[in-house]
């Protein structure tokens, strides 16, 4: 029986095979993101303005404030990608040029969570003791054949393909190892029901 490769070779495999399977159709955005846009009319536009308003405009990472003025908005109500616009707004405090690189970001974060999706099946796949070989395979083809991806139309909140695949790994990494995983786990169940 042939050994199962390090965690970081299949990963790299995986990423590859993935990043394969995604170039002949997403290659311009691939190739240069800021100059890409996935949707021009309707929610798509919205969803780069808010990011890129957040980003430059706001005074709070909890308020959007580019829109239903005087008052404002929650940041989740406009679909501002709230981890991935304050990450930003963190980050431009020790690189303030990133503040400009909304689009980039948005495109990004799509497009980078295709094969980070296809990594973390695999890894579930493998705590459900699936053979590696397997596990690699049906991994890049899961990922690719997510639903999610037709948000990449439009809704660019929910085509974060990765959160499912995450919080299982994270489930079932703290059922099998303890009390280690524990308070990692607990992040996203305390936070969403509060």
């Amino acid at each position: 029986m042939i050994r199962a490769p390090h965690v970081l070779l299949r990963s790299l495999v995986v990423l590859s095979a993935t990043m394969l399977f995604l170039w002949p159709h997403w290659h311009a955005a691939l190739r240069d993101p800021g100059a890409y846009s996935f949707n021009v009319g309707y929610d798509g536009t919205k969803n780069y303005f808010t990011v890129a308003w957040h980003l430059k405009h706001d005074s709070s990472m909890l308020a959007f404030e580019g829109m239903n003025a005087p008052f404002g908005e929650h940041i989740d109500m406009p679909d501002a990608i709230p981890l991935l616009s304050n990450g930003l707004r963190v980050a431009s405090l020790l690189q303030p040029s990133l503040r400009e690189e909304g689009v980039t970001a948005v495109n990004l974060f799509m497009l980078i969570g295709i094969p980070l999706t296809a990594i973390l099946i695999m890894e579930v796949m493998l705590i459900l003791l699936v053979p590696w070989w397997f596990a690699m395979i049906a991994a890049v083809g899961i990922a690719l054949t997510s639903p999610q991806h037709f948000r990449l139309l439009g809704h660019y909140a929910l085509a974060a393909s990765w959160v499912i695949p995450l919080m299982l790994l994270l489930v079932l990494r703290w059922e099998r190892g303890g009390r280690r995983w524990g308070p990692l786990c607990r992040i996203p169940i305390r936070t969403r029901f509060r």
